[in-house]
């Protein structure tokens, strides 16, 4: 444990806004553990998923416009498809109700070592177990797969309890930095109707 990384992550973020510029101050803090020893999710809710670029947005939308999730956005159909049908990606999805609710995305980068890029559930699917599901079954597979590290990141715009929620899951942080990040909104990436989740000066 790093006690000066412990300390700065320990710290309330207080977001700074560009408000000229539509800019905000972000935290990202990265964790990773070992994924020896995870276990498989368990239910028949979650599944491996391969969708075509547009299911896949349609999903990546419900889950994170509340918390303004925009990278898959900025770069496009094509390299989303190219990505989509990387021999290193995996993806599984979480089912509640006849419905896609959730998924967890992971790419293996090298022979020991992997991402997990996304991992959430629509808003109104919290605390009914399918966000431990997902993450277990990305952790089983990287852990079948060989991988020694498995590695994410999380931010001040993501759920709060996210961060507690991944070290209650093994996950130790490794990194905290700070980034300015454009309201996507601002980018007519998103809708003026998203970001119901997150606080910003404008709105």
């Amino acid at each position: 444990m790093n006690p000066t990384l412990e300390r700065r992550i320990a710290q309330p973020h207080s977001r700074r806004a560009d408000v000229p510029r539509r800019r905000y101050l972000s935290r990202v803090i990265c964790l990773e553990r070992d994924p020896a020893g995870a276990a498989p999710p368990g239910t028949a809710a979650v599944r491996p998923w391969r969708p075509d670029p547009d299911a896949y947005l349609g999903l990546y939308r419900r889950v994170g416009d509340p918390w303004l999730w925009h990278g898959r956005l900025q770069q496009g159909t094509g390299a989303l498809a190219r990505d989509l049908a990387d021999p290193g990606h995996r993806l599984w999805a979480a089912r509640a109700g006849g419905r896609l609710v959730g998924f967890c995305e992971l790419l293996l980068r090298a022979p020991l070592d992997a991402e997990i890029l996304h991992c959430g559930l629509t808003p109104e699917q919290g605390g009914r177990g399918l966000g431990c599901a997902l993450l277990g079954a990305a952790l089983h597979a990287a852990a079948s797969a060989g991988v020694r590290r498995v590695w994410l990141h999380t931010c001040s715009e993501d759920h709060p309890g996210a961060l507690a929620f991944y070290r209650r899951r093994g996950f130790r942080p490794f990194a905290c930095r700070l980034e300015w990040v454009t309201d996507p909104r601002h980018l007519g990436l998103l809708p003026a109707t998203a970001g119901s989740r997150v606080s910003l000066p404008w709105g």
